[in-house]
């Protein structure tokens, strides 16, 4: 408050409204949040549909077989870490051994598809006659 001039003096009614004026043109506005679209808006979702129609395969552009949304393929049923993983760590190489040791009737019916394509899984080749390819060298010691 100035004492030389008593006209520029305001009640403090007043003066809390002006406060409140000049915080709000102040304050930061809202940032507008992007929406997710829904699973179905998706344009992927018809390929996927159509897919499943055919049999429950989705092949990508690389020609491989989608492990998308599926649990880990060694046969142990545990969510992977990522929705495109195939395999959690390790697990990959525990398929592998028990293929090896116990041949093409021990894969888990997960994997069975893959294996239908022609797929190499954990370095393995299955052919329809059920034999096992090993494609990784091995290391020699």
């Amino acid at each position: 408050m100035s004492r030389k001039n008593p006209s520029t003096q305001i009640d403090s009614a007043t003066a809390t409204a002006l406060y409140q004026t000049e915080k709000a043109k102040r304050a930061p506005k809202a940032k507008a949040t992007k929406a997710t679209p829904a699973p179905e808006a998706t344009p992927d979702a018809p390929k996927a549909e159509k897919a499943q129609q055919k049999g429950g395969e989705t092949i990508l552009r690389t020609g491989r077989m989608s492990a998308r949304d599926l649990p880990c393929l060694c046969g142990c049923g545990n969510p992977t870490h990522t929705k495109d993983a195939r395999f959690l760590s390790g697990h990959d190489a525990k398929l592998r051994k028990v293929i090896l040791l116990q041949g093409a009737e021990a894969t888990p019916e997960i994997i069975r598809p893959f294996f239908a394509r022609g797929e190499e899984i954990a370095g393995l080749l299955i052919s329809e006659d059920g034999g096992v390819t090993d494609t990784k060298p091995q290391a020699s010691r």
